[in-house]
């Protein structure tokens, strides 16, 4: 079989009947890559175990450092607090023995499964359907967890120090170890193992003017509604027109006028498309937003700030109060930058550093 220039150049370099140490292995692999793509290296790891025998199967978990360019949709079974820290956490799919009835009924419609404990009795009915997929949760994996916090130190962990996965996980059953890794991960400057988990928010009543607010964050996916979801009744009334009733008529006139010719143009025929441009800034929406640990840092350094629209300000301190109340280890650690670190507004800074930093510690 003839092979090109760059195959036989390469070979020349590989001694086939030399044992090479992995170092050397993986600097070779390197040196003889010719291909003007990303190669892969395919490994063979001789394990001695049967995998017909329950307690002899293997099972593992590679994160990829920038992951795979997809958005993975997760499902999680538990129940009670845990159900809501998972829904609090961004996970797509939620439920016990709901899900259960969905998955057995044919339904896949997701990337990773994840299980607490306390239900693997339950997720262990679905061996066949989810063990040939990969989708079987397991400890090995990391995909038996409670803990958003332990996922988080343990990215951190195997992607700064390469530690053996025993030792990881002996160090990250200790909180107060957890709570020091999140800490030097949020100061560092290579915060992606905050990306090892993800945050669903459902938010009520954003205005179509704070919409833009939270649209300016990209690395989230948001689901935005048709404007012609809107409720054209609803509005946002700021607190400084609140508080003059004069203008505060004046102000909600406005909007049920514009509710009103809604109503006039539908009932003459406008296409619904066209009814969006009636809507005023301070209507409102709900809106679904998925966003990940290391993005939610950075939304809470801008919007929770002093100086951030009073509007998403007030979003970003009820979403901090929701977070802390699932997990006080990693949420802790987030706020404004003044809370973070030092405050970046330079010369625009507030100058109320100390009364924001009594306020997010006690929150």
């Amino acid at each position: 079989m003839k092979h090109g220039k760059k195959y036989v150049e390469s070979a020349k370099l590989v001694d086939k009947s030399k044992l090479y140490e992995v170092k050397e292995a993986l600097e070779l692999a390197a040196k003889t890559a010719s291909a003007k793509f990303d190669e892969t290296v395919e490994m063979h790891i001789r394990l001695g175990v049967d995998s017909r025998h329950a307690d002899q199967q293997v099972r593992g978990a590679v994160v990829l450092p920038n992951g795979t360019g997809k958005k993975v949709r997760v499902a999680v079974f538990a129940k009670g607090d845990a159900a809501k820290a998972a829904e609090a956490a961004g996970a797509d799919i939620v439920g016990d023995t709901d899900l259960l009835e969905k998955v057995q009924g044919g339904f896949m419609d997701f990337d990773v499964c994840i299980a607490t404990p306390d239900m693997m009795g339950l997720v262990g009915r679905l061996g066949k359907v989810l063990g040939p997929r990969g989708l079987m949760p397991s400890p090995k994996a990391g995909t038996v967890t409670p803990d958003a916090a332990k996922a988080i130190s343990r990215f951190a962990l195997i992607e700064s120090c390469n530690l053996p996965t025993a030792q990881v996980e002996e160090i990250i059953s200790d909180e107060a170890e957890c709570a020091k890794i999140i800490k030097e991960v949020i100061s560092s400057k290579r915060q992606r193992a905050l990306e090892a988990v993800t945050f669903t928010f459902r938010i009520n009543n954003v205005s179509l003017s704070c919409l833009t607010h939270f649209a300016r964050h990209r690395m989230q996916s948001i689901g935005i509604p048709a404007l012609t979801l809107t409720d054209r009744e609803r509005h946002i009334l700021p607190e400084t027109i609140a508080k003059k009733e004069d203008l505060k008529s004046r102000y909600c006139e406005a909007f049920k006028k514009t509710a009103s010719l809604y109503k006039e143009l539908k009932a003459a025929g406008i296409c619904e498309e066209l009814l969006g441009y009636v809507l005023l800034s301070g209507n409102t929406l709900d809106i679904v937003t998925t966003i990940n640990g290391r993005e939610l840092l950075l939304f809470m350094k801008l919007r929770s700030c002093n100086r951030a629209q009073w509007e998403i300000r007030d979003f970003a301190i009820d979403m901090l109060k929701k977070l802390r109340e699932a997990d006080k280890t990693v949420f802790n650690f987030y706020g404004p930058s003044c809370y973070v670190g030092k405050c970046t507004e330079g010369p625009m800074t507030c100058g109320k550093a100390l009364e924001i930093n009594e306020f997010f510690s006690k929150l």
